[in-house]
């Protein structure tokens, strides 16, 4: 199963430096940073706090993404990463245990 043609970029693997980091970590952030912040401003409801969030997901995501991921397993891996962030965040805000987002 191929992705759709206006998806192509996330089948292909990121080059690789020093054996262990993506040769663009910028264009990893250009290229989701729109759907995760869409997705959490949708779920918190104000930009403050999407921002934040969003934020948040970069921060926790980067450091163990895998080298060799495709552009499709970075996303899936930020989005999952986005829930897990969000569900913390509600948690913490309204102080209850969330155990499904969607």
């Amino acid at each position: 199963m191929s992705a759709p043609p206006e998806h192509e970029e996330f089948n292909r693997p990121f080059e690789v430096i020093n054996g262990d980091r993506p040769l663009d970590w910028e264009h990893v952030y250009r290229d989701n940073v729109t759907s995760i912040y869409r997705m959490l401003f949708f779920k918190v409801g104000n930009q403050p706090d999407a921002e934040d969030l969003t934020s948040k997901v970069f921060l926790e995501a980067l450091p163990r993404l895998r080298a060799d991921a495709s552009g499709g397993e970075i996303h899936n891996y930020l989005l999952t990463t986005a829930r897990t962030v969000l569900a913390e965040h509600w948690r913490t805000t309204l102080g209850v245990q969330v155990t499904e987002i969607d």
